[in-house]
């Protein structure tokens, strides 16, 4: 019977292992080379990705497979479907999003009455009639914003070869390239053939070959900002959907930003309108052959530097513990553990980081083990506090009932806290699962954070009772002062990492967008060097006086 309980147990490890990791796996995105598909999706506007743009930086964006439905006698024209790419100097909410909460953005009325100079954007209205993508760009920043319909060759290249780097050609290929290979041959056909038709009544009217003037005539356009750009060709099917290509390329220092692209269904503005939309979206953003945002550049470097002052903090700790000679308890070990393993988690974050850089998505086998470290250190990390916020192995060897039911709900919900940043890290901020699993992570989190402190408070109000009650009042004043300390430390961290890291993210340039992560992580680590200080193994610490005197000794000193 117990060889067929173990079996049982270890199958069930089995099982949940690998649903873990197919959990994961279906939610590895592909790192700032995205693929998104949306079915029936009546939202009236979808943000689909912000990045952060530096001179000779590129955003590739090919549509594909585009219908919608409308009620009868909808009228649709180019102000109905289309995009907007707005550049902002941080990553706060745009201005203009805000001033269109009730109307719809690609009106154009509405859109010449916008007065705001420092508004810089890019509309890409799509007339569906015409089978015409017209292009608009407002504000100073992006007047000579570079947009083409046409794919470059070398960037085409670049890609290719990143895709052959992952061993993976078949699928990427299948998804990426091919759709973007379509678009530029129906493109070139197309310029052929009104190029051939041109140069044909050219020659038979005057005898003498034509010379093709479009690109020239193009240029020309392209180069007056209060024109327009000249409009990109709509492919239909006769299926009834479309497709089409555009490019955008930064080049020089003043287009410099951090772009945000959305999608716009006017038609869901009107009252009693029920629009659906269905399309699928492949985009390619990179920095002159670096795949991450600018502000995203120094991040590989700054979790390899965190790998090796955790480690060597880790070390620390464990020289101290050897060192010891009394004082050690399990829960120091613990706190080992934690630096550790936030150690490796770095690593691996890092070494995650390099590969979209250089390839533009995951490692699958990094991200994976990324992953599992990640879970681990957030289950240890919220463990190790409740612990010490509850005294276990300190100042008392037994969890009351109030606290492992607490430790019952509390280490759920961080495991679910973990899945949820996970998901929202490795999904497209398109999807609409992205804003509920958003809303999910910060609703978790915060009740994670403020369910840690009730052990601090408990054992406060235990320490304050003792100080009453039992003869060593001078003691359990000492450990009163440190848990009151601890439970500052621990608010201090709370409202730092949660709001402060927020704000700071929001407010800083583009270009700085890692200062938020090193933030995040120096108050961390400085949590964790102050909370080894004061818990640290010595025979002096007055937290670490465990009372050693039995119930029955206590009673007859009380006598």
């Amino acid at each position: 019977m117990e060889v067929c309980r173990v079996d049982s147990s270890r199958e069930k490890m089995k099982f949940i292992t690998s649903v873990f990791l197919m959990l994961m796996m279906s939610h590895l995105s592909d790192g700032r080379i995205h693929k998104l598909n949306l079915e029936d999706d009546d939202r009236k506007e979808i943000q689909l990705s912000t990045f952060g743009l530096l001179k000779k930086g590129t955003l590739m964006v090919n549509v594909s497979q585009f219908s919608y439905t409308a009620a009868v006698g909808s009228k649709i024209d180019q102000n109905t479907f289309g995009f907007t790419l707005d550049k902002s100097g941080s990553s706060g909410i745009s201005a203009y999003m805000e001033s269109s909460q009730d109307k719809c953005i690609l009106n154009r009325h509405y859109a010449a009455n916008t007065k705001d100079d420092s508004v810089s954007i890019v509309f890409f209205r799509m007339d569906l009639q015409k089978k015409l993508l017209m292009i608009e760009r407002k504000g100073n920043d992006v007047d000579k914003l570079d947009i083409s319909g046409n794919m470059v060759d070398h960037k085409l290249q670049r890609r290719q070869s990143s895709i052959e780097k992952t061993k993976k050609p078949s699928k990427l290929s299948d998804n990426y390239l091919m759709p973007l290979k379509k678009a530029r041959r129906s493109v070139t056909k197309e310029d052929k053939a009104t190029t051939t038709a041109t140069t044909t009544a050219k020659t038979i009217t005057t005898g003498k070959p034509a010379v093709n003037k479009t690109t020239t005539d193009s240029k020309k356009k392209i180069k007056t900002p209060l024109q327009g750009i000249e409009p990109i060709p709509i492919i239909s099917y006769s299926n009834g959907t479309y497709s089409f290509f555009f490019q955008v390329n930064v080049e020089n220092e003043k287009e410099e930003g951090l772009y945000n692209l959305y999608f716009h269904n006017c038609l869901n503005y009107l009252k009693g309108s029920n629009s659906e939309i269905t399309i699928s979206i492949s985009m390619v953003e990179d920095n002159n052959g670096n795949y991450l945002s600018a502000g995203e550049i120094p991040l590989p470097y700054l979790y390899f530097v965190l790998t090796v002052v955790y480690f060597a903090a880790g070390i620390v700790w464990f020289c101290v513990l050897r060192k010891a000679e009394e004082g050690v308890y399990k829960m120091h070990y613990l706190m080992f553990a934690v630096i550790m393993v936030k150690s490796l988690a770095s690593m691996f974050h890092g070494v995650n980081y390099h590969f979209i850089a250089i390839e533009g998505i995951h490692e699958e086998a990094w991200a994976v083990l990324y992953y599992i470290v990640y879970l681990t250190r957030g289950a240890l990390f919220f463990i190790t506090i409740l612990l010490i916020g509850s005294g276990w192995a300190f100042i008392k060897h037994m969890l009351s009932d109030k606290e492992k039911k607490l430790f019952l709900i509390i280490i759920p919900l961080q495991i679910l806290d973990n899945v949820a940043y996970i998901i929202i890290e490795e999904s497209e901020e398109g999807q609409s699962e992205y804003a509920v699993w958003k809303e999910i992570f910060i609703l978790v989190d915060l009740l994670c954070c403020g369910a840690i402190l009730f052990p601090v408070v408990w054992s406060i109000r235990h320490l304050q009772k003792s100080t009453n009650t039992d003869g060593k009042a001078a003691i359990s004043l000492n450990k009163l002062k440190l848990f009151r300390q601890f439970y500052i430390m621990v608010v201090c961290y709370i409202y730092f990492t949660r709001i402060i890291v927020y704000l700071v993210k929001i407010t800083v340039p583009f270009r700085y967008g890692w200062f938020d992560e090193l933030s995040r992580e120096v108050a961390t680590f400085v949590f964790f060097v102050i909370t080894g200080y004061k818990f640290r193994p010595a025979s002096d610490n007055p937290y670490l006086q465990v009372p050693i005197d039995s119930d029955e000794e206590i009673e007859m000193e009380e006598v």
